[in-house]
Parts: C-alpha cells; structure tokens; sequence
C-alpha cells in the first residue's frame, strides 16, 4: 500500500528536477547548437538549388530532344507529300528513294497521320 505512494513521489521529483535542469540547460544549449543548425539549413539549401539546376537543365534537354523529332517528323511528312505529288497520275508510281524492308507487325507512325 504504501509502495505505490514511494514510486509516485520519486517519479514526481524526477519529473520536477529534470524540468528544472531542462529549464536552465535550454538556453545554454539552443546556443551551442545554433551554428550547427544554421550549417544544416545552408546544406540544405545547396542541395536544393543544385537539384532544381538539375532538373531544368534535364528538362531543357528533353524538350530539345522533343523538339527535334517533331521537325524530323515533321520533314518527312513533307518529303513523302512531295514525292506523292510528283508521281504522274496516270502512269505507274514513282517508288520512294529507299526501299524498305516489310517487317511483319511494323507499324509506319508517318503513313498513318497521326502525331506522337
């Protein structure tokens, strides 16, 4: 009966003496570790700065990448009206410059018309 009472009266001056020591080491300790939190937040910040540099230039070259196969498509678009409207209509047809070899299941994304 009278145990329960002990480990109530320890643990409740543990308590007091702890916040006490917590209470007078904050300050001391907010100090000293000041440097070390402003060094964390500078790291972080470059380690941003340096991932956004990353991600736009690999961006940039994604949409150059993007952009020169549309002209490429684009080109050959051009290149196959051209030929056609060379080709007499009447007589027999002009092959293309290049013969290409039939691959069964090749699907051709330039005859279709269709963009990527």
């Amino acid at each position: 009966m009278f145990g329960k009472g002990k480990y109530f009266l320890g643990g409740l001056v543990t308590g007091l003496v702890a916040g006490a020591v917590a209470r007078e080491l904050t300050p001391v300790l907010k100090e000293a570790s000041m440097p070390i939190w402003r060094s964390l937040v500078k790291a972080g910040v470059i380690v941003y700065e340096r991932g956004q540099e990353f991600f736009w230039d690999t961006y940039e070259s994604i949409e150059d990448a993007i952009a020169e196969a549309r002209l490429d498509v684009q080109e050959a678009r051009e290149r196959r009206l051209r030929t056609k409207q060379k080709q007499p209509e009447s007589g027999p047809k002009i092959e293309a410059e290049e013969e290409q070899e039939e691959i069964p299941g090749k699907v051709d994304i330039l005859a279709t018309g269709s963009e990527p």
